[in-house]
Formats: structure tokens, C-alpha cells, sequence
């Protein structure tokens, strides 16, 4: 709990998820690769010959920020008050197709140093490794990707048919860089960088982590093409990772894929940053998110991009919004259309985003998780009887709970919190021989959501009670009763049935000597 309180202490804006990643990219706004264009750049050129023209970078160095100073972020109402003082348009513009220009790569220099070509559709890759399997695929795998991004963000697959991408994977970076294989402006990066048609990898320890940077800043390339940018930066690398994330199987490539364990995709690890930075206070909220700079290497912030798209694509009541985004390449209407879509439910999304994080799992089930929020009725004297599923997350009961009143929560039933090896029956105290979170599998919980957010509170949610078969509470604050049985993000989808709950409010001895009074004087 100290861990938690420590990570939420300051919950006042909406927590970013997400995988954030050893890679480190960068990009411009320029354009594509035509290899048979006769107005093709030519890099690779010997020490003698003409480099590679001097570009500035896009996104140049910049001072990190001291670490013992903290960042104080408002929160998005205030965010909103700022917007609204000053409005802007946002509403996207059309964009054309980037055109870029081609760039050929110096065939003798290629061949003196030992390089090797690997070309596909969309791509054209370098590299100084062997060849291997895992490695000579990534062209394929890369045309294979195509399609899906193009079915992503709407655009034309016939219209965007000649776009390609010129990639360089270095097992020696020095080799590539004294060759003008590598501009040395933009070699400080630790794994993988981006600019206008043309990328760089280190080689991964991995074969899954290897295509998940090729794909990432494939991502970027074709985001900047097709698009004319990528948005704010949180959003840029999030939507990079989120499309970067996939499943190969050797013949099928699945962009958009949630892992169902560790063991699917060696070397990712940004669900372990994400828990890094709970368990650090090393959150990212609203406030540093919208204040990203990626041009600063934070390497746990690619977990935090990656668990705030993987959230908002996957969450069914957010998710048609947020697929709007991808039409505002400019960093600031971005960030005015993202408030201009979010502000009616703040409260909504900043608490589900930190229960995301806060239980963020593989094969999280972002839709079973998802709450809908409804805010109580008060209780009747005759108190309430609602149902509680179990394959669920978080539900409403439909009863507003008075401060300082003490209630009583009863449960009975049985349900199937576990498919195998064979089903396993619970009743609402949980089973024993099994435990999450502390508390045993199955066990009912409950939490009394304020009918007021005060920031930097606590999300009720984030530390439920135990209610198991019975229960006897008194809030401190008047709020909406919400219930769940205890069990992972991830192994939701084999529960079945549900729980029978009761809410009554118990009278006080002096409450009860009245009603009896009243009841005499009616008679």
C-alpha cells in the first residue's frame, strides 16, 4: 500500500501507460525513398568523395532536466482553463503524400566494407550482420506491416504504393558511421532512429525485439509520409510502440498485439518499466505527458506512450475518439483536440488510466476492465439487491453510500474463477490456494467511489476493501458503492457466473428506539 500511495500521492492528471522502450528515435519532416528517381541523394561515398549534404537535426539535444527538481504538472481542467483563454482551430487539414527524395547508397563502398543488401517492396535494408533467417526476413516483414498501417490511419494502399524506406542494421555503428552510412549528427542514439525515408538499427539481443524497432520506426517513417507528422511527442512514440507490438509466426505479422506473457516477446519488457516506475514514483500524468520532449532520452517513458494508446485504442468508450488523433500532425492542435475530446469524462479517464497501470498485466483485458461509471441512487430503507459478475472488472451497484452511516454488504452464490486444468468453483470469500494481490482468488471487494475528486486523493478503486461473504462499513465520504471479485486484468475471460450482493443500512440503537416510536404513533 505505501508503494501505491507513493505512486498516486500525486493523481491529479490522467497517468500515462504505456512500454516505453530502449529506443531512442528522432525524426524530420521530410520524405520518401525512390531508389529509381535520377534526383536520388548518394551516401556511402568514400572519405575522399562528397558526403551526405550536413542537415541540422530535428529534434536537437537538449538539457536534461535535474532529477532532484520535481516537475509540479497541472492537471488537465487547468490544462482546459489555458486552452480555452486563447482558442485555435482544430480542425485537421488535408494533407498530400510526402515525396522524398530518393537516396542511393554508394554500390563500391557497399562492397569494400562488406555490407549486404536486402530489398522488399517498401524497404531496402543494410547491414553488416551474416545472413540468417531472422535477419534476411525483416524485409518481408516490414511489407507485411504495410498494409495494416495504411489500414490504420485510412490511408490509400494504391495511392501510397511507391512509399519505401531505407534502413541500415549495424552490428558496428562505428563502421556505418565513418562510411557516411551514418550521419554522425544523428548517431547518439542507444537503439533506433528515424529521419524523413530513412532509418538505423543497433542489432538486439533478440529477434523479436529487433523486428519490434523496425516496425517502430517504420511506424514513424510512414506516419511522417503518409501524414505530414506524428503529432504530439507522447503520441508519436506511444503510436510507434503500439503498432511496433506484434505477433510473428513466420507467415502472419499482427500489428496492435497485447502479449500474453513475457515469453512472446523477449527483450520488450514495457510492462516491467511501467511497474519500474510505480514502484520508483516515476509516473508519467497528463501533465509530463503532454510536456514530453523526446528528444530527451527517458527510456521508462516508452512504457508510459506505450500503456496510454494500448489503453485509449483498446477501451471501448474511448477508443472512436481517440482514433481521431491521427489527423493532427501539428504538436498543438493535437493537444487542443485531445482536451476538446476528453474534457466531458477527465474525471473518467484519469481514474481507469491509473487502474490500468496500477494492474497492468499481460493479456490485460482493457474491455472486461473497462468501468461504467453510474452514480448511485440513496438506499431505501428496504436497502438493494444487485448482481456482481465475475468476469468483470469494477461495476456499479447503483447505491450512493452517505458518509459517517455504517452499512452492511452481504454476498452468497458461486461462480468459476479459474478454467483449468479443471473449473474452479469460488464463493465470495475466494479460494485460499490461490492468492492475488494479497487477498485470496475470487475474494468480493468493494470501493466507495466520492461523488467529489479532490486532486491528489487516492483513487478508491486503487485500494478496495475486503468484502468477501459479509461486510460492515462506514465511509468517510458520501459515494457510489463499486464491486469486483478479485482476480487478474489478464485471467478474466475464464470466470463465469456471478454474485448475489445485499446493501442495507444498519440503524444505531437510537435510530432503531425512534423508527419503533414512529412506528407506534402511525399505529
Amino acid at each position: 500500500m505505501t508503494l501505491l500511495r507513493s505512486a498516486l500521492s500525486v493523481v491529479v492528471m490522467i497517468a500515462l501507460s504505456g512500454c516505453g522502450g530502449p529506443a531512442t528515435t528522432v525524426k524530420s519532416h521530410e520524405a520518401e525513398d525512390s531508389p529509381d528517381s535520377p534526383t536520388e541523394k548518394t551516401v556511402g561515398k568514400d572519405t575522399a568523395g562528397t558526403k551526405t549534404p550536413s542537415q541540422r537535426p530535428a529534434n536537437p539535444p537538449q538539457p536534461r532536466p535535474q532529477p532532484d527538481e520535481p516537475v509540479q504538472s497541472p492537471n488537465l481542467g487547468d490544462l482546459l482553463e489555458k486552452a480555452d483563454e486563447n482558442p485555435q482551430p482544430t480542425e485537421p487539414k488535408t494533407r498530400p503524400y510526402k515525396t522524398f527524395r530518393p537516396q542511393l547508397v554508394n554500390k563500391e563502398v557497399i562492397r569494400r566494407i562488406g555490407v549486404r543488401k536486402l530489398t522488399g517492396k517498401h524497404l531496402t535494408l543494410y547491414t553488416d550482420l551474416p545472413s540468417a533467417a531472422d535477419i534476411d526476413e525483416l524485409p518481408h516483414v516490414f511489407d507485411l506491416a504495410f498494409p495494416q498501417w495504411c489500414e490504420y490511419f485510412h490511408v490509400d494502399a494504391e495511392k501510397a504504393a511507391d512509399w519505401r524506406m531505407t534502413g541500415f542494421l549495424m552490428k558496428d555503428k562505428t563502421l556505418f558511421v565513418r562510411n557516411d552510412l551514418l550521419p554522425r549528427q544523428y548517431s547518439k542514439f542507444q537503439n533506433g532512429y528515424a529521419i524523413d525515408n530513412r532509418l538505423w538499427m543497433n542489432q538486439q539481443k533478440h529477434s523479436y525485439y529487433r523486428r519490434h524497432l523496425l516496425l517502430h520506426e517504420g511506424t514513424h517513417g510512414f506516419m511522417y509520409a503518409m501524414l505530414g507528422g506524428c503529432g504530439a511527442p507522447w503520441y508519436m512514440e506511444g503510436t510507434a510502440e503500439f503498432l511496433g507490438t506484434h505477433r510473428w509466426d513466420g507467415q502472419k505479422l499482427t500489428l496492435r498485439y497485447f502479449p500474453k506473457n513475457k515469453e512472446e516477446v523477449p527483450g520488450w519488457g514495457r510492462i516491467k518499466l511501467v511497474k519500474q516506475g510505480l514502484a520508483t514514483g516515476k509516473t508519467m500524468f497528463i501533465g509530463q505527458l503532454m510536456k514530453y520532449d523526446n528528444r530527451i532520452q527517458q527510456n521508462d517513458a516508452y512504457g508510459w506512450c506505450w500503456a496510454a494508446v494500448a489503453f485509449m485504442d483498446a477501451h471501448p468508450k474511448y477508443q472512436e475518439r481517440f482514433r481521431q488523433l491521427y489527423h493532427y500532425a501539428d504538436v498543438g492542435a493535437f493537444n487542443r483536440r485531445f482536451r476538446d475530446l476528453f474534457r466531458k469524462d477527465e474525471r473518467e479517464l484519469i481514474e481507469e488510466f491509473i487502474l490500468f497501470t496500477t494492474s497492468l498485466q499481460y493479456g490485460h483485458d482493457v474491455k472486461r476492465t473497462a468501468i461504467e461509471f453510474k452514480d448511485g441512487k440513496p438506499l431505501t430503507r428496504e436497502g438493494a439487491q444487485i448482481k456482481v459478475a465475475a468476469d468483470r472488472g469494477w461495476q456499479s451497484s447503483g447505491v450512493r453510500l452517505e458518509a459517517g452511516k455504517t452499512y452492511r454488504i452481504t454476498a452468497s452464490g458461486r461462480f468459476q474463477v479459474a478454467a483449468g486444468p479443471k473449473p474452479w468453483i469460488s464463493e465470495a470469500q475466494g479460494v485460499s490456494i490461490r492468492y492475488h494481490k494479497s487477498r485470496p482468488l475470487g475474494m468480493l471487494l468493494g470501493a466507495v467511489r466520492p461523488d467529489e475528486f479532490t486532486a491528489g486523493e487516492i483513487i478508491a478503486m486503487a485500494e478496495p476493501f475486503a468484502v468477501a461473504r459479509r461486510a460492515t462499513i462506514t465511509p468517510k465520504k458520501t459515494g457510489t458503492l463499486y464491486l469486483k471479485i478479485n482476480d487478474s486484468a489478464g485471467e478474466l475471460g475464464d470466470n463465469s457466473g456471478e454474485l448475489s450482493v445485499r446493501i442495507v443500512v444498519v440503524r444505531s440503537a437510537n435510530e432503531t428506539i425512534r423508527s419503533r416510536s414512529d412506528q407506534r404513533r402511525s399505529d
